[in-house]
């Protein structure tokens, strides 16, 4: 009987003490309330390239990334992509740079001025 009373007392304080630790918080993990969501400004040069995309790390946060993080470098790329496919569709872009405009024309040899 005695050893029932101990184990009863003992499941008591362990009760007790992880209450206490939730209520001050030592469970909550690293990011606290007073930490706002917002994006780091270095995630993303503003004319991004693809080894850029390399580089790119999210906060992790308990169900996934940091939402506003995510929406951020979002918008950088569909910005650069939209600028991208803006100047495919220019006439007489090339896909390379430095390329001709059609096959079989002459590109401007190095050194000559250009329309800018």
């Amino acid at each position: 009987m005695p050893m029932w009373i101990i184990l009863g007392v003992c499941a008591a304080v362990f009760v007790l003490v992880v209450a206490v630790a939730g209520s001050r918080g030592v469970f909550d993990g690293g990011m606290g309330q007073d930490e706002p969501d917002l994006p780091r400004a270095d995630r993303l040069p503003a004319q991004p390239r693809a080894a850029d995309l390399d580089d790119v790390r999210f906060t992790p946060v308990l169900w996934g990334y940091r939402p506003a993080e995510v929406d951020r470098t979002m918008d950088v790329l569909r910005e650069r992509i939209a600028q991208l496919e803006a100047q495919a569709s220019a006439p007489g872009a090339s896909a390379v740079p430095g390329a001709s405009a059609a096959p079989g024309t002459p590109s401007a040899a190095p050194g000559a001025p250009t329309d800018a």
